[in-house]
């Protein structure tokens, strides 16, 4: 015999993901739920790419998000801090590519001016 819930204790339950999805300014409660990195890269940005990049940028794209899963892949996207991207753009930078380059940032604190 499954025993039910009682529909309040149902009714509790949705009502505190729904809290706690507005206190965590997400538009649903699906977005509260742990997401691998992975999994966001494979289900929705790689194909976003491939709808919205020329065949050799998306090439590129996916070349780029192999070395990144390689760092990143099996953490959380909730749990990847800015902390954990500087120390990766750290690691890339001065390292070489497959063609003897060395890895450039793409951004650097001086290039923004003052924000203090």
């Amino acid at each position: 015999m499954l025993l039910k819930e009682p529909p309040e204790a149902v009714l509790r339950k949705k009502l505190a993901e729904i809290t706690k999805a507005k206190l965590a300014d997400v538009h649903s409660t699906e977005a509260l739920k742990p997401r691998a990195f992975a999994d966001f890269m494979r289900d929705e940005y790689l194909p976003h790419c491939k709808a919205t990049h020329t065949p050799s940028t998306y090439v590129r794209d996916r070349s780029l998000a192999a070395a990144v899963l390689r760092h990143f892949g099996r953490m959380t996207l909730r749990s990847i801090t800015s902390g954990d991207v500087q120390r990766y753009v750290d690691q890339r930078v001065g390292s070489q590519t497959r063609f003897k380059k060395p890895i450039r940032p793409g951004w650097r604190p001086e290039s923004c001016g003052n924000l203090g």
